[in-house]
């Protein structure tokens, strides 16, 4: 059998292969119908080309991580109708956060990827948690942790010091929506206040504490009598013994 026939035989057995995959994944329920699934497949096939681009030119073509994660959102998203906004927009998101790995001098990559991101958890939670509101106080605090992060980078790869004003707004943000939800989320905003107030009253009183005891005794640098008696005791003796020498010394001169 020559490399042309083998080459053709390995392609065709990988076409009935996926077929047949394709086949039991329609009958198996996880998609509506095998239209929804050859229009994924169109969306993916679309994403590999910009994806190709990328792999073969990712200086120049870094742009097409863009719209090959936004198909492949797509082809995700028509799959599932109950998380297709979460789908689409998450790994939409994740595309802009490959053109940071990429090259971390676009670090303004970062921003738009986290948002979308956020939002794709949003649209998630709205579904899993139909009974909560916590969109508000996710979206805050997604957006939040995207600002935290371009803070938190090293200078290396593109930190943003101003970042942080923003994230400390955006948490307080957050807090604040929670606060105003009900049930046992509601409560957390109001219990993180009550505890940083008696944590500052028990430092003030530790603080007036300390003031109130003064400071604390110093340790005298002289000697004490004893000892400076016993040593001007043995310089005065010292001196009585040279004394008589001395006047010897002044007679026989």
């Amino acid at each position: 059998m020559t490399k042309t026939s083998l080459n053709s035989t390995y392609t065709l057995g990988a076409i009935l292969i996926a077929l047949g995959a394709l086949i039991l994944v329609s009958n198996s329920g996880l998609v509506a119908s095998f239209d929804e699934l050859f229009g994924s497949l169109l969306f993916f096939a679309a994403a590999t080309f910009f994806l190709y681009k990328v792999r073969h030119d990712p200086r120049g073509s870094w742009w097409a991580l863009i719209p090959g994660f936004a198909l492949l959102g797509l082809g995700v998203a028509a799959m599932r109708d109950d998380f297709a906004g979460s789908y689409f927009l998450s790994i939409t998101g994740l595309g802009f956060a490959m053109v940071y790995l990429l090259d971390n001098r676009r670090w303004w990559a970062l921003i738009p990827g986290g948002a979308l991101v956020t939002l794709g958890l949003v649209a998630g939670a709205d579904v899993v948690f139909a009974g909560w509101d916590v969109g508000g106080a996710l979206f805050f605090l997604g957006l939040a942790a995207t600002f935290g992060l371009l803070y938190a980078l090293p200078r290396s790869r593109g930190r943003q010091a101003w970042a942080l004003y923003p994230a400390i707004a955006l948490a307080v943000l957050a807090m604040f929506t929670v606060s105003f939800m009900g049930g046992p989320l509601g409560a957390i905003w109001p219990l993180l206040l009550v505890g940083v107030g008696v944590y500052l009253l028990l430092n003030q009183n530790g603080a007036a504490g300390r003031r109130t005891r003064g400071p604390a005794p110093q340790q005298a640098d002289t000697l004490p009598n004893s000892v400076s008696n016993d040593a001007s005791g043995s310089v005065s003796d010292r001196d009585s013994d040279q004394t008589p020498d001395k006047l010897r010394k002044t007679s026989s001169s």
